[in-house]
Parts: C-alpha cells; sequence; structure tokens
C-alpha cells in the first residue's frame, strides 16, 4: 500500500489472501523533536483475534526487531514502537514510492463498504490539545478502506483508522460485522451508518498506555 504502509492476510485460515488481518506502517522520524527523533518508528495493529510474531529486518545494519502478541478478544493489540531503529544508521534513500506500489487518494469523508450499504465515518482528536478533525476515507476493497488524518499529519495518503466489514448473515447470529483498529496515538470515533435500515453505531479507539494499538470487532452490529 505505498512505502510506509502493508498488510498480511492469513489465507491458510480465512481461504482469501486479499482480506487483510495484520497492519504495519513505519515512519522516518530523522526530523522529529528529542526524544522521538533519530528513529525509524514501526506501528503494528491488527483486525484478528490470533496471536502473532511480527519481525522486523534492517536490511542494512541486519537489525532485527521482534514484536510478540497474544491472541485477545475481541482483537489482538499492537504497539507503536518509536525507537525502533537509530535512523543515522541507515543510508540516504529516495522519497519517491517503489516502482509498482499503490498510492491511494482519500475519497471524501465518508468510507462505502459492502456494495455501498454502510457508510464509516471518523472524527479524530489530539488528547493533548483537544483539537478536532475529520478523517479522509481511503477505499480499497469492497469491505475495507482506512482513513488518514491529513489536519494532524499534513499528508492525505498516510494511513491512520482501518475499518474491515464482513456480511456475516450466513452465520450464527447472522448480522454484519464491523472490525477496526488505528496506527495512531490520537483517540477517534467510528461512526457506520446502514444506508437501507438507518442504524447507526458508535465506537471508541485510540492508543492506550501511550503505545498499545487495539481495535475491536463487533459481530452483532447490524441485522437486515
Amino acid at each position: 500500500e505505498g512505502d510506509r504502509l502493508g498488510y498480511f492476510s492469513f489465507p491458510g485460515a480465512t481461504g482469501d489472501p486479499t482480506f487483510p488481518e495484520v497492519f504495519v506502517k513505519m515512519v522516518d522520524a530523522r526530523g522529529a523533536p528529542a526524544p522521538y527523533g533519530g528513529h525509524a518508528w514501526v506501528f503494528h495493529s491488527s483486525l484478528t483475534d490470533f496471536a502473532y510474531t511480527l519481525k522486523v529486518l534492517d536490511t542494512q545494519t541486519g537489525r532485527i526487531r521482534t514484536y510478540e502478541t497474544v491472541g485477545s478478544r475481541p482483537l489482538t493489540c499492537g504497539v507503536a514502537d518509536t525507537s525502533a531503529f537509530q535512523r543515522s544508521c541507515l543510508g540516504e534513500e529516495s522519497s519517491e514510492a517503489p516502482p509498482g506500489t499503490r498510492l491511494a487518494a482519500p475519497s471524501g469523508p465518508d468510507l462505502s463498504l459492502l456494495n455501498g450499504r454502510f457508510r464509516a465515518t471518523i472524527r479524530a482528536t489530539d488528547p493533548r490539545t483537544g483539537r478536532i478533525a475529520e478523517g479522509a476515507a481511503i477505499p480499497r476493497a469492497d469491505g475495507f478502506g482506512y482513513f488518514s488524518l491529513p489536519a494532524f499529519t499534513g499528508d492525505p495518503r498516510f494511513p491512520e483508522i482501518f475499518v474491515k466489514m464482513v456480511d456475516g448473515r450466513a452465520q450464527p447470529g447472522r448480522s454484519f460485522w464491523v472490525f477496526y483498529t488505528g496506527l495512531t496515538d490520537l483517540a477517534y470515533t467510528l461512526t457506520v451508518t446502514d444506508t437501507v435500515t438507518g442504524a447507526v453505531r458508535t465506537y471508541a479507539g485510540g492508543a492506550t498506555a501511550g503505545t498499545s494499538l487495539c481495535g475491536s470487532a463487533d459481530t452483532s452490529a447490524f441485522r437486515d
């Protein structure tokens, strides 16, 4: 999904190699103020309750960072590591994205999901200043997309909050499922609207304890 973000699927478990489960984002923070400047940052979180081990390799220095998670419900939590790799040890690199990467652009404030039946929006708050801003939606598939927060980051393509929906009506409970998580320390509110019935669900998210990145899963969110 560009030079700074990617995600993993678990086709052995889901049968779908395109179904996003674990997200990884990295930031070159050489220009950030102390104490976080001079490092490459690693963020990861998930839309699964599976435990997983993430290994990140610096191909120039050989250094490795390993992140162990514990399977939990509703979703396994990730972390923000703002001192992962000393940036001074890395060589200079082009600011251009590698060939073949997809740099998605926002489509507006609304994320359309499941053939347009559902509409998701994000409102984020900086807990340090109280500043509030709307998210910019970046659709990626019929049941999945993410939001950037350009009012805070200055970058409309920078991914921050991820939303996935599943039509679970064939399963016990017969409902649509909502999954979400973030790679940000900002607080946010996710609002999902069923455009057919008018039903609305709201979900609160954000980092806990400064570095823990947790989302949630609602498997009884909407019914016909």
